[in-house]
């Protein structure tokens, strides 16, 4: 399941694995200790996933998808 910075709730995450699922959510600055967990993972050694740059509105943008697990 993905869901976006609003669903990004430990009651959430545990009925979605509570019933065998697995999630992808976003996690902004409103949720504080746990962005300050993810910030201090080891992101150089997670593998890209995806990448893709474009040019719009007179720049260059690239973005980039890494997953990864944590307990």
């Amino acid at each position: 399941m993905t869901a976006d910075a609003l669903h990004c709730q430990r009651a959430a995450a545990e009925y979605i694995v509570g019933r065998g699922g697995d999630y992808v959510f976003t996690v902004k600055n409103t949720q504080r200790a746990l962005r300050n967990l993810l910030k201090a993972l080891r992101w150089k050694e997670v593998p890209v996933s995806s990448s893709i740059g474009e040019r719009g509105r007179g720049r260059r943008e690239r973005r980039t998808i890494k997953a990864t697990e944590v307990a």
